[in-house]
């Protein structure tokens, strides 16, 4: 089985809490162009970000980054 990526986790992290991207983005301070390309892989989250994700999706930042 694959380990899952930082934007997968995100994602699923997001659908369960019944959010839309634009929903965490205003909640995170984010652009929603920005959550968009964190779940798809396209950008790799920095710490800043990680850390703006996991307040808004209240969950510790581990949770974020561990497979």
């Amino acid at each position: 089985m694959a380990e899952k990526t930082v934007g997968t986790r995100i994602q699923e992290i997001r659908e369960v809490m019944g959010w839309s991207q634009r929903e965490l983005a205003r909640l995170a301070g984010m652009n929603v162009s920005e959550i968009s390309r964190l779940e798809s892989g396209e950008r790799p989250a920095t710490e800043g970000q990680i850390i703006k994700l996991a307040d808004s999706l209240r969950v510790d930042r581990a949770t974020l980054l561990e497979g």
